[in-house]
């Protein structure tokens, strides 16, 4: 068992119990001493020394043995006055030197009014009382010598045009500097190659379709399927082989036709939530209804297509996902049929772990549904160079990859179209960074690094090449 934790909290409990006591001792003792300054400021005060020096004169207290001697008798008061601050501050310099200060120190504590009587002390003039020790020097600034603020009229304060701000320097030359490299466009590159758009985008954008002989192919089987009302239809393949693109031809087809269908997207759901996104996607009404209504529905409406002579479909995306209780749902939906055909059609689209599912126990009978099975692999060489030049093609620049550079995309993707979309854009913002008109085929490898394909296939694919 580890103690180090355990032990590292005890010492830091400890630590922090002794810093808060040394803390405590040191404001007790603060205190204490604070209260003993106190006692002796008030003594003092009580009990002035007399002293036989000039009013304005500060000495040290020395106390006297045969006891305190009575407080003389205050002087009358004087009025206030303002004298330099050589006078506030002059100092006795027969205490520290042992001779009478220089006559013309007298005289600047002397009134310039020889017929008045000399002035009190300040601290005697505004009620305070004369004391020893210590003394904190305050300086009395005449109310002549304040500054004063001269007062301006609302109108001409509000009359002053503001002054107008404006960025530092370093701030307007950032801008510019930002505002002259900053690229225009969606992306970063299509200026500097004269493209109109992104040809390499990954979303699923039909004009970007490269209709391969395997994709029209799978395209005809599922719209067959649906068509012909066979009930159960699945298409799988690798991730990016393109099976969304696929669904996406499949539906618009199926809108252009008049066939009901429910897209499902999202299979991670429960067997309610299943069931709940079907009615929704369908239109129907009790969006609180249960499992049961919600079924119930659904036949309705399959029933009522096949009588206006049409069908209904439910096409779901990423299929191995489903959970195996929601498979067995499906399941049951294709038994929604009449004595000629089936009600429901049901579109299947997944990974190859689909066809392991299904295998799995209790499933057998969903995998005895399907009619049709179309499999999408990676494309060929020749597909895939056709690809890229018609995505190419289509954005602006057929010509932009050399052949060299092009044959390297292929290799390292292993013709799987969303990893030469990747790739391809890859390195041309790479390129661009570069500053590189043609984007060549070491631009390919060093993207591809990046990216994690595998080099030893993108070195084989050019010694072969070469």
């Amino acid at each position: 068992m580890d103690l180090s934790s355990p032990i590292l909290l005890v010492f830091g409990v400890v630590l922090a119990v002794g810093l808060a006591f040394i803390g405590g001792l040191a404001g007790v003792r603060a205190f204490i001493r604070f209260r003993e300054e106190r006692a002796h400021f008030a003594d003092v005060s009580d009990n002035p020394p007399p002293s036989d020096e000039a009013p304005g004169a500060v000495q040290q207290h020395s106390p006297d043995p045969a006891g305190p001697q009575p407080t003389p008798p205050e002087a009358p008061p004087a009025q206030l006055s303002t004298p330099n601050d050589d006078a506030l501050f002059a100092r006795d310099t027969t205490q520290e030197t042992g001779h009478p200060a220089d006559e013309e120190e007298r005289d600047e504590v002397t009134p310039e009014a020889p017929d008045e009587p000399a002035p009190a002390p300040v601290w005697e003039s505004v009620g305070f009382e004369r004391v020893t020790g210590p003394v904190i020097a305050v300086r009395i600034v005449p109310e002549e010598a304040l500054p004063v603020q001269e007062l301006r009229p609302e109108a001409e304060e509000e009359s002053r045009p503001e002054p107008e701000e404006s960025p530092a320097p370093i701030v307007e030359d950032y801008l510019r500097l930002a505002a002259e490299t900053a690229p225009s466009g969606t992306g970063s590159y299509l200026d500097f190659f004269g493209l109109e758009e992104d040809p390499f985008a990954v979303t699923p954008d039909l004009r970007y379709w490269v209709a391969t002989k395997m994709h029209r192919d799978a395209l005809a089987k599922l719209f067959h399927g649906v068509q012909s009302q066979k009930g159960c239809v699945a298409l799988t393949g690798p991730p990016g082989t393109g099976k969304t693109f696929v669904l996406e031809h499949l539906t618009a087809k199926l809108k252009d036709s008049g066939i009901d269908f429910a897209l499902i997207v999202n299979p991670r759901l429960t067997v309610e939530e299943f069931y709940e996104a079907v009615a929704l996607d369908l239109g129907l009404e009790g969006g609180d209804a249960g499992k049961v209504r919600r079924l119930m529905a659904i036949q309705e409406r399959a029933i009522r297509a096949a009588e206006e002579g049409t069908t209904m479909a439910l096409v779901i995306d990423n299929a191995h996902r489903l959970e195996p209780a929601v498979l067995e749902e499906i399941d049951l939906l294709g038994n929604v049929e009449s004595r000629r055909a089936k009600l429901l059609q049901i579109v299947l689209s997944g990974q190859p772990e689909l066809n392991a599912k299904l295998d799995e126990a209790g499933l057998s009978s969903l995998r005895q549904r399907i009619a049709s099975h179309v499999r999408l692999r990676s494309l060929t060489g020749e597909q895939a160079a056709r690809y890229l030049r018609e995505r190419l093609e289509i954005a602006g620049a057929p010509e932009l990859f050399p052949l060299g550079a092009m044959q390297a995309i292929i290799g390292a993707a292993r013709g799987v179209p969303r990893q030469m979309n990747l790739l391809a854009s890859a390195t041309l913002e790479r390129a661009h960074g570069m500053g590189e008109r043609t984007p060549t085929a070491e631009l390919v490898e060093e993207a591809a690094r990046e990216l994690g394909y595998d080099s030893g296939v993108l070195r084989s694919e050019r010694n072969r090449q070469g």
